[in-house]
């Protein structure tokens, strides 16, 4: 009886990575014909491998292949969008794909040192008024401080 690599324990099945394409492509929509034909095999071939023990595992070595060229895919398309004009799609993919790129899981909102009072955020007016105090007494600190050079 002829060996073959289902046989062999811990040793990857006979072309694997032309079981890894396959599954790729199938992935993608094609059918067996079509990815059998793509990587040289006939359709029974096909058929078999996806019956076959090791088929979980070259699903999940495409479906990494398919991230890796997604990333690349959507890394280019950002930098032509970008250079358009938009690019919030492409980010989106880049942002859950790049951790340097995700953004914070959650903000949460200041309060007040006792934790009492939620936080109530001000408007334009009500902040320049309140940095405008804060500057006056600053101010008049100083100028308490400073000995008087009057005229």
């Amino acid at each position: 009886m002829k060996r073959t690599a289902f046989e062999v324990p811990n040793e990857p099945a006979r072309y694997w990575m032309k079981r890894v394409s396959a599954a790729y492509l199938r992935m993608l929509g094609a059918t067996q014909i079509d990815a059998a034909k793509a990587v040289g095999r006939n359709a029974r071939t096909i058929r078999e491998w996806e019956a076959h023990e090791t088929w979980p595992a070259a699903r999940e070595a495409a479906r990494r292949l398919w991230l890796v060229d997604l990333s690349d895919a959507s890394r280019h398309a950002l930098l032509q969008t970008i250079r358009g004009g938009n690019g919030d799609l492409a980010l989106k993919v880049l942002e859950r794909i790049d951790d340097e790129l995700r953004p914070p899981t959650h903000r949460v909102a200041p309060t007040d040192p006792t934790g009492q009072k939620p936080y109530e955020p001000l408007d334009d007016a009500e902040r320049v008024a309140r940095l405008m105090a804060i500057l006056d007494h600053a101010r008049a600190r100083r100028s308490e401080s400073s000995p008087d050079t009057g005229g």
